[in-house]
């Protein structure tokens, strides 16, 4: 990172004459370390479990230019780690491309995006970037837009297809991401609202090199009416998974958000995503699926911060009811404070040790939040969370005791600055 860091100070003094002659050129950075107290985050503690003190750091640093309005491109390089999981003397390179993609836009309304890159959509509860997480999630994709002439219309269509090696001939691909990826994206905007349609088509390999797909198609509005805000979603998956089962699963969601005051905002709202019978699960013989998987979505900002559910890999089987309610309140101009509130149950019922269906109640996550906006590119946030479980949470996790402490605190800088434009 250092030798980046000593190019871009010899290339300054070009800036301004390639700024004029050629196009605009800008360089910004990110620094983001995050310090955590996890005593029960993700997961349930047990009572020998002893909390750990952590700290992650992000380092960006990004690089735009832009050429005339048919031509663009983006690169930025990350560095991510945990404080001291490297020895001080290690010479391991640690820089990794986040994102790098070159954007032609032959005529108005057409562009055509290659390379790595964030796929966003609409309320990102399929396809998101992954915020919270540092390393963040980009697509190695190809990505065409369409949008009116008016703005109001856009038409997105992406294409992935991975490979980890430069094989000659087709063999097993062993990273742990899709083999192949095709989305559709339609949306359209109006003066109070917006409404979208969604598509998109995951491929995972086998390992006998052949490839499962499953198919997730979708509708998501919203709608602005004086100091209130609806938006809602649903989402069918179908098509097959990776272990040949069949796929029947769907996910609903809405909320809504009233402005009181001008600076407080109250949001209630629902995530119901379905999940398979206990008697299914428990069934080998079982060849479909009812569990929804949220693929991509930004899983920390729903289902409750302290990621106890569809986080790492844990995709909740017998699915998931997420009741919540969430006010912030804007007490300063650079200060802001929330509230947050989730009451967690099963969709399905999880089935005990002697095959009787449990209790649906997976307890309460209860989260207070806050942010100081010291300028406009720096800024620290953070939250206490706390868990209140229940014996169908200790089943459902198959691990932990409800009767501990589960909690989890953190704190982030982030600082954002400009460095040439």
């Amino acid at each position: 990172m250092r030798g980046i860091f000593f190019v871009i100070i010899g290339l300054s003094s070009f800036i301004p004459y390639f700024s004029v002659a050629q196009g605009k050129f800008a360089i910004d950075a990110q620094f983001r370390p995050r310090s955590e107290f996890r005593n029960g985050y993700t997961t349930l503690p047990e009572m020998e479990d002893r909390p750990v003190f952590i700290t992650s750091q992000r380092t960006r640093l990004n690089l735009s230019y832009t050429h005339d309005e048919h031509l663009s491109g983006y690169i930025s390089v990350q560095d991510v780690r945990i404080w001291g999981e490297d020895a001080q003397l290690d010479q391991t390179a640690g820089l990794n491309i986040y994102q790098a993609w070159l954007r032609f836009q032959p005529a108005r309304g057409v562009y055509l995006q290659l390379g790595r890159q964030e796929l966003e959509y609409d309320n990102y509860k399929l396809m998101g970037k992954a915020n919270w997480r540092q390393q963040g999630r980009t697509h190695d994709a190809a990505l065409m837009g369409l949008k009116s002439a008016d703005s109001t219309i856009t038409a997105n269509f992406a294409i992935a297809i991975n490979e980890d090696d430069q094989s000659v001939f087709r063999d097993l691909y062993e990273s742990r991401n899709y083999k192949n990826l095709q989305l559709i994206w339609l949306n359209k905007k109006f003066v109070s609202g917006e409404a979208s349609l969604i598509f998109v088509n995951r491929g995972l390999e086998k390992p006998d090199t052949s490839v499962s797909y499953m198919q997730t198609l979708g509708f998501f509005g919203r709608k602005d009416q004086r100091n209130w805000t609806f938006t809602g979603s649903y989402y069918h998956q179908f098509g097959e998974n990776v272990t040949d089962q069949d796929v029947d699963a769907w996910m609903a969601s809405f909320d809504a958000t009233c402005k009181v005051l001008k600076k407080i905002k109250i949001t209630a709202g629902f995530d119901i995503l379905s999940g398979t019978r206990g008697a299914d699960l428990n069934d080998p013989d079982y060849d479909e699926t009812n569990t929804f998987i949220p693929l991509y979505a930004r899983r920390h900002r729903y289902f409750g911060r302290q990621d106890m559910f569809y986080f790492g890999g844990f995709d909740v089987p017998p699915g998931l009811k997420d009741l919540y309610l969430k006010v912030y309140d804007q007490i300063h101009e650079k200060w802001s404070l929330g509230i947050e509130a989730h009451s967690f149950s099963t969709h399905r019922s999880l089935l005990d040790t002697g095959g009787e269906g449990m209790d649906k109640d997976l307890g309460i996550e209860l989260d207070a939040l806050f942010l100081y906006k010291y300028n406009d590119f720096f800024s620290v946030s953070g939250g206490y969370l706390q868990y209140f479980a229940t014996d169908t949470m200790v089943a459902l996790k198959q691990r932990g005791d409800k009767s501990e402490l589960t909690n989890f605190f953190y704190v982030t800088f982030d600082f954002t600055p400009k460095l040439l434009n």
